[in-house]
């Protein structure tokens, strides 16, 4: 008898849960569709771009861009650059002012790669498209879980790795 009225007590409390969780993601949406609004008359009020929304960045985070007066400089064909910016492996899709031909250190140096201003490089791609190496897979334009592989945290997402409906809580019983 103690034994289905535990199992009734814990029915209730995991409903009572979703239905927490449930009111806490509509109040969630509601106010990312508040800000979403409030930015978007604030940025036509202000003549200002539409900020892109970047995920795992900081909020207000911008990505590097060049200064108004930059002009894109000539391709170095001579030392071997490729002669045209689009035509480079470029998963990230980085902008030319960030992503920049390295060459070698001396006069009339010839060009070895393109990197970002930290050196790294993207991970070349094999003939299927697939960029891995040492067994590592590199996902530039992020990575969606495949249906096969199942959801071991329910709730969680990309930028919410803890959400609140899996902290713990007391029961009260």
């Amino acid at each position: 008898m103690q034994a289905s009225e535990e199992q009734k007590l814990y029915e209730i409390d995991n409903e009572v849960a979703l239905t927490d969780f449930e009111d806490y993601a509509a109040t969630y949406e509601e106010e990312v569709a508040a800000e979403v609004a409030f930015q978007a008359n604030e940025n036509a009020r202000t003549n200002q771009p539409v900020q892109e929304d970047i995920p795992g960045a900081p909020s207000g985070w911008k990505k590097p861009c060049h200064p108004p007066d930059w002009k894109e400089p000539k391709a170095r064909t001579a030392a071997g650059e490729p002669d045209e910016f689009a035509t480079i492996d470029n998963p990230g899709g980085w902008s030319q002012y960030t992503y920049r031909p390295k060459f070698e250190v001396k006069k009339n140096g010839k060009y070895q790669r393109y990197c970002l201003p930290t050196g790294a490089m993207p991970v070349p791609a094999d003939l299927s498209g697939k960029r891995s190496i040492g067994g590592y897979d590199f996902h530039y334009t992020g990575w969606t879980r495949p249906e096969d592989i199942p959801v071991y945290r329910s709730g969680t997402t990309r930028d919410t790795p803890f959400p609140d409906n899996r902290k713990t809580r007391t029961k009260k019983i």
